[in-house]
């Protein structure tokens, strides 16, 4: 047996309310969409829909009417009661078993003025797809109540997605196949629950978690003010985290760690050194340093061929000194975010304790800096003193020692930036002969690096080496800066340092093409000249360069210099055309103009001795600058 049922628009006051105004349902709904989400919402209000329709099934089958038609007519005299719609249209078709048993049921209609429709595109605009989730609800828990089977609504067209009316089918659930089963999910047990349960438990673990972060930042800021070091750092954070750590400076070359064997320890050692080798490879041309691919993060996550590693970088005074790592096998399971807000706090801790030995550092050096320039000013009258004062600072100053001083031209910088740069040559100089194991007493002194390295007989050799590895290491290290070093004598006596300094100084402005220029080289130069004699000095200048001294213009500055690098060169024209960049005629040209102005002829070779001599005199004094 077969019905067919069709109802004409039934309307109600615009003003009728459901539990409340159909505004304030309206509002209620926006916050809940604002707050909890439009897929949670739209469970929520399929069931709660669903609810109101069963129940009006119920109270529509306790009137007693004889025939299903008239009981399915209440169903929208309920559902336009309610306020959700002005009016419905609709038509259903329906089977029945012998039995008078709904077998089959098939409806669709529209709604006339859909609430939800009208208020989610006034509060929301646009809708992507229906959006009248009460009514569809309301629709599928009515239908299935009076026909006591799983029947389920679909809306086909929304007046919220800009169509001009709300559009509905229904049919039971088996009759719908896989089109309906992602939306059927929403009419199961409340997931809002499950979400309460869900978001609770995530408050409990954000809860232990922040505890966790909270006493090792505790336990690691007591141990680094206890005067902890590296080792006590990685064993703290191991013991509350539970994952292996590692401490490392930035070339990998110096660890602690803590949670794994040596064995491990080696074998992770030996993948990042692998991953250096690849990252070399991939940047040799941009000549940088294996591990420098590295330096410049906040945040990264590091794979080698067995492990996985965060990394997090230790920073003092805005200068990347080392990493803290998290190890993972590749079996382990972690929380990128919050496993490297642990590690930040170790990562700080790190920091803390680099910036205390730093600052240790610093002003134990900045006391031997102040030793060693009273020694080149010759304010100590007590040899004993001096020594005193040595073996306070773990100095020898019985050996014989070295004086350098490194002159330092930039290029393109600021004052503010050139000071900056002096204290970064001082801290590079100290570290690089640490590393050398030279003892040494350095200082910033007139724009220049001044250092005192005390000697054994076994590091005497090999001192030219060494000197020459740290001009170049001082030229790898800082970029458009050039150097020039001047070496002293051997000094004997600690007392006389002073004249070392003086013996340094003048080999630094006889530097030429060679970056080092050490005082026993210069000969006899080195030996007539010092402060004592200047005046004289200046008076033989006078005497054999005349007017192209007396001049303070660049065109004699010019010609003096082309005038000591011919002299340099032993009088070799091609030589001097190519160190000053001159073409055959017109440095023949200065040549004849210099000659006429000293009235001296440079091919004598007593001339041209006297007038080198003199040059350089006035170079190794300051006087003149080549």
């Amino acid at each position: 047996m077969s019905i067919v049922i069709r109802d004409e628009v039934k309307s109600i006051d615009e003003n009728e309310g459901i539990l409340s105004s159909v505004s304030a349902f309206a509002l209620l709904r926006e916050e809940l969409i604002k707050n909890i989400g439009m897929d949670r919402v739209k469970g929520f209000l399929l069931r709660y829909g669903y609810e109101l329709g069963a129940n009006a099934g119920k109270n529509a089958l306790a009137l007693g009417f004889s025939r299903l038609e008239e009981v399915i007519k209440q169903g929208p005299d309920f559902h336009s009661t309610y306020g959700h719609v002005k009016g419905v249209n609709y038509s259903i078709n329906m089977d029945f078993d012998q039995n008078d048993q709904v077998i089959s049921s098939f409806g669709k209609g529209t709604w006339e003025g859909s609430f939800e429709g009208l208020e989610h595109l006034k509060r929301f605009g646009r809708s992507e797809s229906p959006i009248c989730y009460t009514l569809r609800g309301y629709v599928s828990g009515f239908m299935s109540t009076i026909c006591n089977q799983t029947i389920i609504a679909k809306e086909t067209s929304c007046i919220a997605m800009g169509d001009p009316v709300c559009s509905w089918e229904f049919k039971p659930l088996a009759e719908w196949g896989s089109e309906i089963t992602e939306e059927y999910q929403y009419y199961s047990e409340s997931p809002i629950i499950k979400d309460y349960k869900y978001t609770y438990q995530q408050l409990l673990e954000q809860r232990n978690y922040m505890y966790q972060v909270a006493n090792l930042h505790k336990k690691l800021t007591e141990s680094v003010t206890n005067g902890c070091d590296l080792q006590m750092i990685a064993d703290i954070a191991n013991e509350i985290t539970g994952i292996p750590i590692m401490i490392d400076d930035v070339s990998f070359q110096t660890s602690v760690y803590s949670g794994m064997t040596s064995a491990d320890f080696q074998e992770i050692m030996d993948d990042i050194k692998l991953e250096f080798r690849k990252a070399d490879e991939k940047h040799q041309h941009q000549n940088e340093r294996p591990d420098e691919f590295l330096l410049s993060f906040g945040k990264k996550c590091l794979k080698t061929q067995h492990h996985r590693l965060l990394l997090a970088p230790i920073t003092v005074r805005k200068k990347v000194l080392g990493y803290c790592s998290f190890i993972y096998s590749e079996i382990m399971e972690h929380n990128v975010e919050h496993d490297f807000m642990l590690l930040e706090r170790i990562a700080n801790a790190a920091s803390l304790f680099f910036l205390n030995e730093k600052t240790s550092f610093e002003s134990f050096e900045r006391m031997k800096g102040n030793f060693l320039e009273q020694l080149l000013n010759n304010q100590y009258s007590s040899k004993t003193e001096i020594l005193k004062r040595g073996r306070f600072m773990n100095i020898d100053l019985r050996q014989k020692y070295y004086i350098g001083v490194l002159e330092v031209k930039h290029h393109k910088i600021s004052i503010d930036h050139e000071l900056v740069l002096h204290e970064q040559l001082l801290e590079s100089t100290i570290t690089f002969f640490k590393e050398q194991n030279h003892t040494v007493l350095a200082v910033q002194k007139q724009g220049r690096i001044v250092f005192l390295i005390p000697l054994s007989s076994k590091k005497d050799s090999i001192m030219a080496g060494v000197v020459e590895a740290y001009v170049k290491f001082l030229e790898k290290t800082f970029a458009h800066t050039s150097f020039k070093l001047g070496i002293s004598s051997k000094g004997e006596l600690i007392e006389q340092a002073f004249k070392y300094y003086e013996e340094a100084l003048i080999a630094s402005r006889m530097v030429t093409k060679k970056k080092v220029q050490t005082f026993d080289s210069l000969g006899i130069v080195g030996i007539l000249i010092n402060q004592n004699n200047i005046a004289a000095v200046k008076k033989l200048a006078h005497q054999l360069l005349g007017v192209l001294y007396e001049n303070n213009d660049p065109k004699s500055a010019e010609l003096i210099k082309t005038l000591y690098v011919f002299l340099l060169n032993g009088g070799k024209l091609e030589q001097t055309m190519k160190d000053l960049s001159l073409s055959m005629t017109g440095l023949l040209y200065r040549i004849q103009k210099i000659e006429m102005m000293i009235g001296k002829d440079l091919r004598n070779p007593l001339d041209s001795h006297h007038v080198f001599l003199v040059l350089e005199a006035l170079v190794s004094l300051g006087e003149l600058e080549i």
